[in-house]
């Protein structure tokens, strides 16, 4: 009994279909209690089949038609190449054709996002030419600007400054272990990138 025929139609098969794997065979007729005597054999009957909603998968697909293929050299170059033009998180998206998930992963793989960096946090320090992500990797970076054991000794400004060295203020403490830092890296050789370009490209 059912509230449709569809759905009557529907548990008779599943009830046949279970009979038939277990070669016990039986015949189903249908009847309409409105009219008693009326009875149609369920093999006359065929079910509409329910259209099944489009997966996940096939959706991104659609969108994006180079989702789940593996990425080669020359794509990751590319996205290098994008990622230093600081191109926000849509753009690449769009550019190589896959959901903003799997740019982020990649990103992650070669190592230009932090591996905890989710894709919503992604997005957000990707956006207005990358200014978050430059902000983070600018004070939280691991930057070493002076050696903390050299012995040289620090000379207060005033009287000992001017004794020492004729001036009021002393002259800065050489930082030997100063480095130069660059935000991106070079999409040929993934060295720091000094100035506009880097010298492997021989400008």
């Amino acid at each position: 009994m059912g509230d449709t025929e569809i759905e009557v139609l529907h548990m008779a098969n599943a009830h046949r279909n279970f009979y038939l794997e277990s070669e016990n065979f039986c015949q189903l007729y249908l009847k309409d209690q409105g009219d008693p005597s009326g009875k149609r054999s369920l093999d006359s009957l065929t079910v509409p089949k329910a259209t099944q909603p489009p997966s996940y998968m096939a959706k991104v697909k659609a969108s994006f038609s180079r989702a789940w293929q593996r990425w080669d050299e020359t794509e990751e170059l590319q996205l290098r190449e994008n990622f230093d033009a600081r191109k926000d998180l849509q753009e690449l998206a769009v550019l190589h054709q896959r959901a903003e998930g799997g740019i982020v992963a990649r990103l992650k793989k070669l190592e230009l996002l932090e591996a905890d960096i989710g894709v919503e946090q992604a997005s957000i320090l990707l956006a207005n030419r990358h200014e978050k992500l430059i902000r983070r990797k600018t004070y939280t970076g691991n930057l070493k600007v002076a050696d903390t054991s050299s012995t040289h000794l620090r000379i207060d400004r005033g009287k000992d400054s001017l004794a020492e060295f004729g001036m009021v203020n002393p002259p800065p403490v050489p930082l030997p272990d100063l480095r130069h830092t660059s935000i991106f890296t070079c999409s040929i050789c993934t060295r720091p990138v000094i100035g506009n370009s880097c010298l492997c490209r021989g400008d």
